[in-house]
């Protein structure tokens, strides 16, 4: 079996990081992303983003691009920080 990874990343600095070791990094999750991975026939049966919400720019527009971009029967899952005194 093989995978098809399409990469985003919200922050620039980790982006160009990524992209300088040779990941595949695309821009950041939103509509216009979503659709053009639509266009392109590469919805995603997978999505995983771990401590992403907080670096995202635009909430609404990223979960926008996460409903396009998802197969019906495709699996999200996010990781959020939980912080204890």
């Amino acid at each position: 079996m093989t995978c098809t990874l399409l990469g985003t990343e919200p922050a620039a600095n980790v982006a160009r990081a990524a992209i300088e070791l040779s990941s595949y990094t695309g821009a950041v999750l939103r509509r216009a992303t979503g659709r053009r991975a639509v266009a392109e026939r590469r919805c995603v049966d997978l999505v995983i983003g771990n401590n992403v919400l907080a670096q995202v720019p635009s909430l609404n527009d990223f979960e926008e691009g996460l409903k396009i971009l998802l197969k019906l029967e495709g699996v999200l899952t996010l990781e959020f920080p939980t912080y204890c005194d």
